[in-house]
């Protein structure tokens, strides 16, 4: 009777230890991945993280195979324009694009950080396309982004700092991206 009694102990401690439902499965899967977050979160806000990271995970993984397609550089004729006597001159450039800015940084030692840079998400493993980290520490980020076929730009970030291509520099906070506003001085 006591053998039994014990068979039966152990039998309810193991199914306890073992998640019950498929969702406490996922749950504790995203645990090891991504770790719990509740140091500095509520139980909600941890798991409203969590949601976000599953979504854009799954985009990534899963996403079209058109966006996965490496980009063909653009033909030299695409940015040239006829002259009068048939020869072709070079178009206008592109306008420089918009600026950038680090939002959050997680830097937890050599290969294990994250961090987002206009609400995209970087890991040691995954940069979004024309980006390219070069350094990341514990207070910055150094990057080389080549937008569309564009000239390549290279710049060091810290968190809520904002790179502004068109001037080619670091402002801390937000651009400001319109040409009016107090003058310098």
């Amino acid at each position: 009777m006591a053998r039994l009694r014990t068979g039966a102990i152990l039998a309810a401690a193991a199914l306890a230890a073992v998640p019950a439902t498929a969702a406490a499965q996922d749950r504790d899967a995203l645990n090891q991945r991504f770790g719990t977050p509740r140091v500095l979160l509520t139980a909600a806000e941890a798991e409203r993280l969590r949601a976000i990271l599953v979504e854009q995970t799954a985009e990534t993984e899963g996403g079209d195979a058109a966006d996965q397609a490496p980009q063909k550089p653009a033909l030299a004729l695409e940015n040239t324009t006829p002259t009068s006597n048939g020869a072709s001159e070079p178009a206008d450039p592109a306008p420089p694009p918009g600026p950038v800015q680090l939002d959050a940084l997680v830097y937890l030692g050599p290969g294990t950080w994250t961090f987002w840079l206009d609400g995209k998400r970087f890991t040691p493993g995954r940069a979004p396309r024309g980006f390219t980290v070069e350094r990341v520490t514990n207070r910055s980020v150094t990057l080389r982004w080549r937008p569309g076929g564009q000239r390549s730009y290279r710049f060091t970030l810290r968190p809520r700092q904002t790179f502004i291509p068109a001037r080619g520099k670091v402002v801390d906070g937000a651009a400001r991206t319109g040409t009016s506003g107090a003058a310098d001085g």
